[in-house]
């Protein structure tokens, strides 16, 4: 039963803190989660952060940094196990990283392979139909979730997801929200404009500047905007930040060709990743083409 091998995760996650020191303590831990957009929005948080002259370690579906040292997540799973996790927040302790940035999936969440970690920050990206060959209901899959923002002193929640209110109302201290559409939005993004080489927006008078295409890769700049305000980085410093990255592998990725044709490349595994990937591809299309 899955319960019977959450409990096993569960001991191997307390073995694991106590026999790396619970490192995670010594770290701010940001948490990333949600269907769609997790990879992408860890790597923006992880180049502002750099930028902003912290140290850092990232933990995510495509790869792995401790400062200046990045490699491949050859596993592919998006959350180590219990033990991996634990050594990686020692490695990264031991280099001086004051930040990790870690991706966190349900699956991790449900079966207690990130316990012991503070996350100081959880971020939710938004909640879509995937896993439910795991969790079997929506309602269970989106309380899996939610289980980060319990551990999390604040909070960055998406309001253009379906349901974001029932992110949003986790006791957390302060929860900062963003959209592309609600004027309700603490982070609004204003002035969009969309073209297949990327896209420009502002928020609160700083214009942003993205080198990767998809009004989603919007929302996933602004996630990582959410944080910066949480650690009071300047957005001019962070504008500087999401304008240096020239693209994450496989997520929107670019092409380069000898015969200048616009080729793409997108990890989109889920129905809402698809809609959003022809939403954003097909007005860019050449009239006739």
């Amino acid at each position: 039963p899955q319960s019977l091998k959450n409990g096993y995760h569960l001991v191997c996650a307390v073995l694991a803190c106590l026999l790396y020191g619970f490192p995670g303590r010594r770290l701010r831990v940001i948490g990333v989660t949600g269907t769609n957009g997790k990879t992408t929005t860890t790597q923006f948080i992880t180049r502002i952060l750099m930028r902003a002259g912290k140290k850092v370690a990232m933990a995510s579906t495509i790869n792995f940094q401790i400062g200046d040292r990045a490699w491949v997540n050859a596993s592919k799973f998006t959350t180590l196990s219990p033990w991996k996790l634990q050594r990686f927040l020692r490695d990264a302790v031991n280099e001086g990283c004051e930040y990790a940035v870690v991706e966190t999936s349900s699956h991790a969440l449900d079966q207690n392979r990130v316990w012991g970690i503070p996350y100081e920050i959880a971020v939710m990206t938004n909640v879509t139909r995937e896993h439910l060959d795991y969790h079997e209901t929506m309602e269970r899959y989106r309380e899996a979730k939610c289980r980060l923002f319990r551990l999390a002193k604040h909070s960055v929640v998406n309001l253009d997801m379906e349901d974001p209110q029932f992110f949003c109302a986790r006791e957390v201290s302060r929860t900062i929200t963003y959209s592309t559409k609600d004027p309700q939005a603490q982070l609004l993004a204003r002035g969009i404009s969309l073209d297949f080489k990327g896209t420009e927006f502002v928020v609160d008078d700083t214009h942003f500047r993205l080198r990767i295409p998809g009004l989603f890769n919007i929302e996933n700049a602004l996630a990582s905007l959410g944080v910066a305000r949480l650690l009071q980085i300047d957005f001019s410093v962070a504008s500087q930040a999401l304008e240096s990255i020239t693209g994450v592998p496989g997520r929107m990725e670019l092409v380069p060709n000898h015969m200048n044709a616009d080729i793409l490349i997108d990890y989109a595994v889920t129905p809402d990743a698809f809609e959003k990937l022809y939403a954003s591809v097909l007005p860019l299309k050449i009239p006739g083409s």
